[in-house]
């Protein structure tokens, strides 16, 4: 899990605001995050837990209200954030680091991070269109290799 929130840390929100205050408190809670090994004991899960929702709230934060975020490179850590989500961030987390019960959905991602540009809301929604219809795909690909086993034996 740190592994991923540090690669996408290093490589869409670091380079791009370099100088900030805010990245120098992130890179350090990030080196915490990397020396806890949570394990089985519940009290070192919990406190991971607790910096790992913060942490990516804090970068959220970033990519709602920071300009250079936002402006000049039109989405793209947003953009990539969204592309692999479930890699980025634990899936059993979104609905904590995000601070809500909704289903998160392609207009949910474009109300969250107010994006504005038609040509990132329709590859937002075109992204979780694919997202939805390869489930249904793989799905019927399996139903259907059943299918198929059944007539050759």
């Amino acid at each position: 899990m740190v592994k991923e929130l540090t690669v996408f840390f290093y490589q869409f929100i670091e380079p791009f605001l370099n100088n900030e205050d805010d990245i120098s408190a992130i890179h350090l809670v990030i080196q915490q995050l990397a020396k806890i090994e949570p394990g089985r004991t519940k009290v070192k899960q919990v406190r991971f837990k607790k910096k790992y929702i913060k942490v990516w709230q804090s970068i959220l934060h970033m990519l709602c209200q920071n300009r250079l975020l936002r402006g000049h490179i039109a989405y793209l850590p947003h953009i990539q954030l969204l592309k692999n989500i479930n890699c980025y961030i634990e899936p059993d987390l979104h609905q904590d680091i995000f601070k809500t019960s909704k289903q998160l959905s392609a207009v949910f991602y474009i109300q969250y991070f107010q994006l504005r540009n038609t040509a990132v809301k329709e590859q937002i929604m075109a992204l979780f269109q694919a997202h939805t219809n390869g489930a249904v795909e793989v799905e019927n690909t399996h139903v259907n290799r059943a299918q198929t086993e059944d007539d050759f034996t």
